[in-house]
């Protein structure tokens, strides 16, 4: 018998901790990450990669002030289960599908993450690792990936529950929603996807499964394909070859088994169009979890951290302990570096299934080839049509609500009816009462056409940048109704608009009817990450902190300005004006070594940067740590010995000062 649940599920976690309400103004590098594609790389995949990417990341705000101190949470969980299955999601971190446990094999089939602890691997920072992570929109996760979604009680026409969640993602305007269903007697979970685009202009779009799966000796991963689009995680962007599967390397080194895997590696499948579309990860005994999809999600994917110190360090630092993993993903492009057109006025919907894959072991551990038959003569077996799938959410009976997401699928409703525009979702509500404090300055703006001048003392708490609210803005600085809050906000949406030099005017005007921090460190980072002037950004950031020293997100663009303007000595008079907690934070303390090394003060950055120290925050990708490590450890040696030759101090520090496996982020070994 079928049965859907909401009850409470207790997981050892980390704070997610307050937002950080500092906008991007060109300061997510996940965005702006370049790429080199070798000569190998076909062209009819060149032509797409690099398409959609997005300018900014607002309307969103960043997550970054989690930390490492795990304590008992109880979520809010939705279980979904038969006599077969049984399926735990988190709708409050994204919907997220966090367990698979297959009931008559008695079997986890997706890697569960015994902690929820947030890193900075995702747009916003905030990522976490296990389960079936669902990506909407845009490349380098879902904005959402660590913010509640709406969760609601549905029956098909059997009378089957399901699940449905969903939101509205602001960035490209769309609203998603996944219906999940487990039928009585099923050993297969699927769910249907929808992504409606009810606005009157075309959208890029973009979709991606990221599926957690445990990664053991004998892991196999195993899809319909010959060749792939290796991605290699280099220093300064992504490196995208063209290689063969099995044996990408030419060596004999069979890279479907992630164990041979020396470093980190995207392995983008290529699966031919009149192809089903399916990826499995399979164990010795040949069982594991097989993921299958109707032919709209063209795309699939393996992702590993490899068996280098680096990419085994990350594996830990997301898990809290060695539990390997890999992610095998399936998406609607043939890689993550580009996306679709959605036109306007149009529905996109797919099916997925999760199942456990049970092949016979020799068959499925050998030749690849003969894999590939065994998994999908199996699939076969199961579910013989895919495209069939979506049938059986048909007809599916209205539910009601158990929890909420944000109200800003209701704010673009106001505004939409306000512009005389359809609303976001032909199918879904998003209820005036969900709306909360970062959502009701809007809709007030919205009623009454006039923003309210707010408290700078603090950071505005949320932000709107659809271009229908230029022309209210306009309005009320026309009305002479104009304050210094407005200006700030005005200055915020024309920015994400690619309005830059209009931002500028209106941040300038915000800071001269009243000064406050918001409007000049929104001014520096404009003058150094977009006009390229260190002075003027400098200048802009002393002011701000002048007016503000308490608030990390400031502080961290502080830091950044000053050290890139090479006025270290003022970095680190400024530091020692904060207050203690803020003289603990990790990446505030790391910058501050930076500025000790850079004025010559070995000794004392040895105090900071030594095998004790913790990085809360240390993004995908990043070296600063290896690299501040190797540099500062070296002068210490060329200090103490007067030795000159970089080779020799490079073995030397090495040797004497190896840098710690648990401060090793390195992803390319």
């Amino acid at each position: 018998m079928s049965k859907l649940e909401f009850r409470g599920y207790e997981i050892l976690s980390a704070d997610l901790g307050a937002e950080n309400y500092m906008p991007d103004i060109k300061n997510v590098d996940y965005i702006h990450a370049g790429y080199t594609l070798t000569p190998r790389v076909r062209q009819e995949d060149a032509e797409s990669i690099g398409r959609g990417m997005i300018w900014t990341l607002l309307p969103y705000t960043l997550q970054d002030n989690y930390n490492r101190t795990r304590r008992p949470r109880t979520f809010q969980a939705a279980v979904l289960e038969n006599d077969k299955l049984r399926a735990i999601f988190l709708p409050e971190l994204g919907g997220r599908l966090w367990s698979l446990y297959h009931k008559v094999l008695d079997r986890e089939l997706l890697y569960v993450n015994s902690v929820f602890q947030p890193a900075n691997l995702a747009l916003r920072n905030a990522w976490f690792s296990g389960g079936v992570e669902w990506n909407i929109g845009i490349k380098g996760h879902n904005p959402l990936t660590c913010s509640p979604v709406y969760a609601c009680r549905m029956e098909d026409g059997e009378g089957n529950p399901v699940l449905r969640m969903y939101e509205y993602e602001r960035i490209r305007g769309v609203v998603y929603s996944m219906d999940f269903l487990l039928p009585d007697d099923s050993d297969v979970l699927y769910v249907k996807t929808t992504v409606e685009n009810t606005a009157e202009e075309d959208k890029y779009m973009y979709w991606w499964s990221n599926i957690a799966v445990p990664e053991t000796r004998d892991t196999r991963v195993i899809a319909p394909c010959r060749e792939a689009l290796q991605t290699h995680y280099g220093e300064n962007g992504y490196v995208i070859d063209a290689v063969d599967i099995p044996f990408p390397r030419g060596d004999g080194i069979d890279c479907t088994y992630p164990r041979n895997a020396e470093c980190s590696r995207d392995y983008f499948f290529r699966l031919e169009k009149e192809q089903k579309k399916w990826v499995a990860s399979v164990e010795k005994d040949g069982i594991g979890l097989l993921e299958f999809s109707t032919p709209e999600l063209m795309g699939r994917k393996l992702f590993l951290w490899g068996q280098g110190q680096g990419g085994r360090n990350w594996n830990s630092w997301l898990a809290g302990e060695p539990r390997p993993y890999v992610e095998i993903q399936a998406g609607l492009a043939r890689t993550q570096y580009e996306h679709i057109i959605m036109k306007a006025g149009s529905v996109l919907s797919w099916a997925e299934g999760y199942t456990a894959a049970v092949c016979d072991p020799d068959k499925v551990q050998g030749d690849y080839q003969t894999a590939v038959r065994t998994v999908e003569a199996y699939l076969n077996g199961i579910v013989p049509h895919q495209e069939t799938m979506l049938g059986k959410f048909m007809n599916l009976k209205p539910g009601h609500s158990e929890l909420y997401g944000s109200a800003w699928g209701y704010v673009e409703n106001v505004l939409r009816e306000k512009c005389d525009r359809e609303p976001v979702s032909r199918t879904v509500k998003f209820p005036a009462e969900a709306a909360g404090k970062e959502e009701k300055v809007w809709l007030d703006f919205l009623r009454t056409g006039c923003m309210k001048e707010e408290n700078l003392e603090l950071p505005p708490i949320s932000f709107h940048v659809g271009k229908d609210l230029l022309s209210l803005f306009k309005a009320q600085i026309a009305e002479g109704k104009a304050n210094a809050y407005m200006y700030l906000q005005y200055g915020v949406a024309l920015y994400a608009n690619e309005m830059v030099d209009a931002a500028y005017e209106a941040f300038e005007k915000s800071r001269q009817l009243r000064p406050n921090a918001w409007a000049c460190r929104n001014l520096s980072m404009i003058e150094k990450n977009v006009y390229g002037c260190l002075e003027k950004a400098l200048a802009y950031m002393e002011e701000a902190i002048a007016l503000n020293n308490t608030y990390r997100g400031l502080l961290v663009n502080c830091a950044q300005v000053m050290l890139e303007a090479g006025a270290c000595d003022r970095w680190l008079q400024v530091f020692e004006t904060l207050g203690n907690d803020l003289k603990e934070d990790g990446r505030l303390k790391l910058d501050k070594a930076v500025a000790l090394i850079e004025t010559g003060k070995y000794e004392e950055a040895t105090k900071i940067v030594n095998p004790d120290f913790i990085l809360c925050d240390i993004k995908e990708g990043e070296v600063s740590i290896s690299r501040i490590w190797t540099r500062l450890y070296k002068e210490l040696i060329r200090k103490e010995e007067g030795i000159r030759d970089e080779k020799e101090l490079e073995a030397l520090c090495g040797f004497r000062y190896p840098l710690p496996v648990h401060l090793d982020f390195r992803m390319d070994r």
